[in-house]
């Protein structure tokens, strides 16, 4: 069993990488001993690599080291001192995992500051789910805590536009209180001003100055995992419902109009007169006048009481309308937040994702092949139009008809599938802490098994890349620990290569075969330096061609007009406000005052290791190892199909069996001697 470890040394206080190459029956103090002899402890020469003894061989990643004072006994994991009888395959020693060597870690082994451990007790999560220090998580107990930028602030982040003393924060058993200091930063909860204290809610986000906070009550995790005895941990991914659509369509009847006017019968009345005055001079009785008078008054007295019922009609029918007016703007407000609230959780904020990693959580790697939202990655936060739908009625600009709501701190996404190739461009620092985030959600919502991560970059980006180490996705599919990641010109053009390969192979099986880019697992490919990177041999059929075959990339560079044509989508930073992005995201539908989520390379190397000893162990639908097709060659053993493997299998002798596919099994075959002597396709 191989185990990756980094290795804290009480005394200096140095962190080391190693790889412990260990037997099960191995304990904790036979890895000790070989972790003191990789690091040069314990032999008067140098550092010994690959030492071999009862623990197996632990090699140092880190080989430039000097002699220094050796620590006392022990190994510490989380501030505990770990048994040293324990067996290796029940002991805390998992992949990602920080070790103290003869003492605790302390501030060596943590992931950054102003980050709260989610192991300890507390009631609420205060959470920096947008801006340029997101992903923070501060888990509270009751009490009342300083909010600010000030480094010694109990919810600190990292933001100059955020006061050094913003709020003081009141936990209790009822509520959360939000209570701004005098001078500091404008704040507003969902886009209400907070000029003095307020109670906050799950839902609700608080926005001061380029940073937004979140309210979540603390829970537990509820991942089911279980120990593997190679060092990892064998994870379940539950069953996941399709989310529902966004948005929905309200109908509004029509204004009603004025009632019309009922016409005087002129005619209708003088009919009669004429015919009266014909029947009184014929008959000479007085009495047909008098019906011949009141005909026209009956007919007038119709009219009136015909129009005052008209006008009052419509009166009923007016109040109706603003009946179902105030009633409809209810029903879009409602709808409005619900949607806010529905976009919010389906593109998951840093914070989240990082809760997901580290508990681990029910949602981690919750995203399939087949999903929609596969590869939708999240930008940031902006203001959108909402996706509800107001039909009927006569809406106009000017008038109070009700209209579909403008949405504020919603995720701006990218549907890589459909984009293909996402071009980022800004400053070196803004720029990475972007491209890691872009990363960092993929491999926390998408499984090894339906992505694999390639970064290609220069020496001078290593550094940003590196805890990609410890991300499964980013590892050999043949296991191993080295990372699918390019920072030399060797490697670099290693990984082109077999990048090329990919495509290349994909390719001839679509060839052979119509299948959709989701049926294959998807490749993301990070391009740190794209100007330089496209113009390496065979990048550029990579990017043209890899999309529709599965493989996606996200390309950086410091100008817009660096990036490659291949580019569907383009983001970049604006130049004033470093905390936004300008989205182009063709046809019109361009974005600008995106506030972009920046992770620090700290927040992901702590989630790095969080997913480093977890591994994809699913057997539900759609998730067994069956593929969704399979190649004749590649179930023959004929893959390349050479002359020597074909003359090969001709001299095995006649057989009545075929092989038509695959099974859990193996390679499925029917025998027309056993099962025969008719088949039926």
């Amino acid at each position: 069993m191989d185990i990756q470890l980094s290795v804290v040394d009480a005394v200096s206080r140095r962190r080391e990488d190693v790889v412990v190459v260990a037997e099960p029956e191995c304990t904790v103090a036979d890895v000790e001993r070989q972790i003191r002899a990789a690091l040069g402890f314990g032999s008067a020469g140098g550092p010994v690599e690959g030492t071999r003894g009862l623990g197996g061989t632990v090699t140092s990643i880190d080989r430039a080291r000097t002699r220094r004072p050796e620590p006392a006994a022990g190994l510490w994991i989380a501030g505990r001192p770990v048994q040293p009888d324990l067996p290796i395959t029940i002991s805390p020693l998992r992949h990602g995992t920080i070790v103290g060597l003869g003492g605790p870690a302390g501030a060596a082994g943590s992931m950054g500051a102003g980050t709260h451990d989610l192991d300890v007790g507390g009631v609420v999560e205060v959470r920096v789910v947008g801006g340029p220090d997101s992903g923070r998580v501060h888990r509270l107990p009751l009490g009342e805590y300083l909010v600010g930028s000030a480094h010694d602030a109990d919810v600190y982040v990292e933001d100059p536009t955020v006061s050094p003393r913003q709020a003081r924060l009141k936990i209790t058993p009822q509520t959360v209180e939000w209570t701004p200091f005098d001078g500091a930063a404008p704040a507003d909860i969902e886009r209400r001003a907070v000029t003095g204290p307020a109670v906050l809610h799950p839902s609700e986000l608080i926005s001061v100055g380029n940073s937004r906070f979140s309210l979540v009550a603390a829970e537990a995790p509820d991942a089911s995992l279980v120990p593997i005895d190679d060092g990892t941990l064998a994870y379940n991914r539950p069953p996941r419902l399709a989310p529902p659509p966004i948005g929905r369509t309200i109908t509004l009847p029509a204004q009603p109009g004025e009632p019309p006017k009922q016409p005087i019968p002129v005619i209708g009345m003088l009919a009669p007169v004429g015919m009266g005055v014909v029947m009184v001079a014929v008959t000479h009785n007085m009495m047909y006048a008098l019906f011949v008078l009141m005909t026209p008054v009956m007919m007038l007295g119709n009219v009136v009481s015909q129009r005052r019922s008209g006008k009052s009609s419509h009166r009923q029918q007016l109040a109706d309308y603003k009946t179902f007016l105030a009633d409809a703007r209810k029903l879009i407000r409602s709808a409005g937040e619900t949607e806010r609230h529905t976009r919010r959780y389906d593109a998951p904020d840093p914070a989240s994702v990082l809760v997901t990693a580290l508990g681990p959580r029910r949602r981690l790697w919750e995203r399939r092949r087949a999903d929609q939202d596969a590869l939708v990655l999240r930008l940031g936060l902006t203001r959108l139009m909402s996706a509800i739908e107001v039909q009927g009625g006569e809406i106009k600009a000017n008038d109070d008809t009700p209209k579909a709501p403008y949405l504020t701190n919603v995720p701006l996404t990218v549907p890589l599938r459909e984009v293909g190739v996402l071009g980022v461009a800004g400053p070196p620092d803004q720029l990475h802490r972007t491209a890691r985030w872009l990363v960092a959600q993929a491999v926390t919502l998408h499984s090894p098994k339906d992505l694999s991560v390639i970064v290609l970059s220069n020496e001078r980006g290593a550094r940003d890349w590196e805890w990609l180490r410890w991300i499964p996705h980013a590892q050999p599919e043949d296991g191993g620990t080295v990372s699918l990641t390019g920072t030399t010109a060797e490697v670099t053009a290693r990984r082109v290569n077999e990048l090329v390969s990919i495509v290349a192979q994909r390719k001839q099986q679509a060839k052979d075969r119509a299948l959709p880019p989701e049926a294959a697992r998807a490749t993301l490919v990070v391009l740190d330096g794209s100007r330089a990177l496209r113009s390496l041999p065979g990048m550029p059929s990579v990017l043209q061609d890899g999309p529709r075959l599965g493989v996606y990339a996200i390309c950086l560079d410091a100008e817009e007009r660096l990036l490659p044509e291949e580019c569907g989508v383009v983001a970049r930073y604006d130049p004033t406000d470093l905390a936004r992005l300008f989205v182009h995201m063709g046809y019109g539908n361009d974005s600008d005052g995106v506030l972009a989520d920046q992770v620090s390379t700290s927040w992901c190397e702590r989630l790095g290791r969080a997913l480093a000893p977890i591994r994809d162990a699913s057997t539900e639908e759609g998730d067994v190892a069956l593929p969704h097709a399979v190649r004749f060659l590649d179930i023959v053993g004929l893959e390349p199909p050479t002359a020597d493997a074909v003359r090969s299998r001709w001299s095995r002798g006649r057989s009545t069996e075929a092989p038509i596919g695959v099974c859990l099994e193996g390679t499925f075959t029917v025998d027309m001697k056993k099962d025969g002597p008719h088949a039926l396709v």
